[in-house]
């Protein structure tokens, strides 16, 4: 028999998947780690202790009592316990956990165990002896010492201040320590003083609607939390301006976002939807896109994002059951006939009409998703032409260069954007040996790290090279949507027609498979 809630019956079919990340060996020094790749497969030199906050998760599973195939709560509250005792066997000298680099003291990678396990020691105080409830606090303590000197400074990316402030803020809960309070507050405020006009939440820049939805549920569990921060309204914003990325196909966000991300985390939509109509609206559309697979959902998930998203959605299963009244739904906007709006801060150009619903991001080189009769899908990340001697140049790095003079109140369009050459990067020995050095060296200096991170994600993330050729694309809007593309300076270039899984950023969350990928 089929559970109601569907992220229920989400959890239980990742569940074995990540219980197997586990080292459950009790005679083991890596007892209760979980990232196999270190402790089983040993092709990795260090640990990434993002596996550990699972512990959220599982004692959502536990305090639900909606554990499967015949697993009990005391055999989980013993792996839950095994998986605790795990951090101190991987953190650094320095008290902080890493992910993607050895000695990398990842903000975030340490933000979200901690907040996790915290979360965690709560739902299951019943559950926990005194000893217990002692000895996870004491190995928290070095993460919430690293995290009141620690600052991320490559890139404002809230979805990780969000569970900075929210793990300080839970450590204060419990200890009452003013230094926590304030350095959650720290976070908070640059969140909220960075939050667009728009509603958005920045992340690296721009809008990413994906990692906004992250975002929202950690805001929205502070909001739980701590109500007289008063986040009620900036959520609002927020979740407003997510309902744009909803498409009519039941698919959500794409390569118009700032991190190109296409998964919508119903966490916070959840939590939110007693009290707000947006997210009433928005978590009626998660529940049929998570069945169906519309976006990208756990099931899609590899190892990287599967704990957080596990975690995600063993808290919208925790909502979804307790949550009986919610706030009425409205029409979401690709539900609504003849209307246009111009978000000039993220650059997004939103249409609807009779039939049809478009987004173009004008700060990101024309990228556009279309829908026509809600069967057709038209998608496109920008501009791609091949030059003659083999070089990939797109408009997908560019802002439309006449943007402050654009007229918006036709049907059509037309911006100017210059081309930039692609260049992908990829691992190669000498890279990781470089990098393999600086993280025996220079990264035990938080420091030097610091600065050598904030080169990494310029490097990756937004380093592009620009060359004098502009691409002139023509927008035609409405039901019959047509772009036409116009190349000066350069006559040699071989426009790339079919290009819609064209990316030309470092972003490990893009790319993961939803349904439309196979249909028209």
């Amino acid at each position: 028999m089929r559970d109601k809630n569907i992220y229920i019956e989400s959890l239980h079919r990742n569940l074995p998947r990540l219980l197997s990340s586990f080292n459950m060996d009790a005679s083991s020094p890596l007892a209760g780690v979980g990232d196999r790749l270190y402790w089983s497969w040993k092709i990795i030199d260090f640990p990434n202790g993002t596996f550990q906050s699972a512990v959220h998760g599982l004692a959502i599973l536990t305090y639900l009592n909606k554990l499967p195939f015949g697993i009990t709560q005391k055999s989980m509250l013993k792996k839950i316990d095994y998986i605790v005792w795990g951090i101190e066997k991987i953190i650094s000298k320095n008290g902080s956990l890493d992910e993607a680099l050895p000695n990398e003291s990842s903000l975030c990678v340490s933000a979200l165990v901690a907040s996790d396990v915290l979360a965690a020691r709560e739902i299951l105080i019943k559950h926990l002896s005194k000893r217990q409830k002692t000895e996870w606090m004491m190995i928290i303590k070095p993460l919430i010492k690293f995290l009141m000197k620690q600052d991320e400074y490559h890139g404002l990316i809230s979805n990780h201040l969000a569970s900075a402030s929210l793990a300080m803020y839970r450590w204060h809960k419990i200890t009452k320590d003013k230094k926590a309070e304030m350095r959650g507050r720290m976070w908070l405020d640059r969140i909220l003083q960075h939050q667009s006009s728009e509603g958005w939440f920045e992340e690296y820049g721009s809008a990413d609607p994906g990692y906004q939805s992250w975002c929202i549920t950690q805001l929205a569990q502070l909001h739980l939390l701590r109500p007289d921060l008063k986040l009620n309204k900036p959520l609002s914003r927020s979740l407003e301006f997510l309902t744009y990325a909803a498409h009519p196909d039941g698919s959500f966000g794409g390569n118009y976002g700032s991190r190109n991300t296409r998964f919508l985390l119903p966490g916070g939509l959840e939590i939110m939807k007693k009290n707000n109509k947006f997210a009433s609206t928005l978590s009626k559309f998660a529940e049929i896109g998570v069945s169906e697979h519309k976006f990208v959902t756990l099931d899609s998930i590899d190892t990287g994002n599967l704990v957080p998203i596990f975690n995600d959605y063993a808290i919208a299963a925790y909502y979804n059951n307790k949550v009986k009244k919610e706030t009425k739904p409205l029409r979401l906007p690709c539900q609504k006939k003849y209307f246009k709006t111009w978000f000039s801060k993220s650059g997004w150009l939103v249409e609807s009409g009779k039939g049809f619903y478009t987004i173009i991001n004008l700060k990101r080189g024309g990228a556009y998703v279309h829908f026509k009769n809600l069967k057709e899908r038209y998608e496109d990340p920008g501009f791609v032409a091949k030059s003659d001697n083999g070089k990939l140049l797109t408009s997908f790095n560019s802002k439309a260069l006449n943007i402050e003079n654009l007229k918006l109140n036709g049907n059509k369009i037309e911006v100017n954007f210059k081309l930039s050459f692609t260049n992908y990067k990829y691992p190669t020995p000498i890279k990781f040996i470089i990098l393999r050095i600086l993280s025996l060296t220079a990264f035990k200096s938080l420091y030097v790290g610091n600065t050598i991170k904030k080169f990494l994600a310029g490097y990756l993330i937004k380093e592009s090279k620009i060359s004098n050729i502009e691409v002139e694309r023509h927008f035609i809007l409405g039901k019959n949507f047509k772009v036409k593309n116009k190349i000066h300076n350069q006559n040699k270039l071989k426009v790339l027609e079919n290009n819609k899984n064209f990316s030309n950023m470092h972003m490990a969350s893009q790319g993961y498979w939803q349904t439309s990928d196979d249909e028209n």
